[in-house]
């Protein structure tokens, strides 16, 4: 299993980036965004060779009275551009898994 991203840079050079750069990122939300909690048991990031790319899954609970679709897309554009600030591509895929309310 690989457990790293390759992304060449210019023609010369590639930057290897870690799993851990994605675990980073997935932790961060719960200080980005309110009203969510994650299990972190349930998080999955999937390095996919063939396409240089990541898919990255996450369960989530959203608080009370918070609409659950704007929260989400919250998540989303949230990893989005955190992935590109750090690595200059998105993920190809990011699946959330609302598991119910706190």
């Amino acid at each position: 299993m690989v457990s790293y991203l390759v992304i060449k840079t210019h023609p010369k050079t590639s930057v290897m980036i870690d799993r851990q750069v994605f675990e980073d990122i997935i932790n961060s939300l719960t200080k980005s965004v309110s009203d969510i909690k994650i299990n972190t048991f349930k998080t999955s990031i999937t390095f996919l060779k063939k396409e240089n790319n990541v898919n990255l899954s996450l369960e989530i609970k959203i608080s009370k009275n918070v609409k659950i679709a704007d929260k989400v897309k919250e998540i989303k554009n949230k990893i989005e551009s955190h992935c590109l600030y750090l690595t200059d591509f998105k993920p190809q895929n990011i699946i959330i898994n609302y598991v119910g309310s706190y």
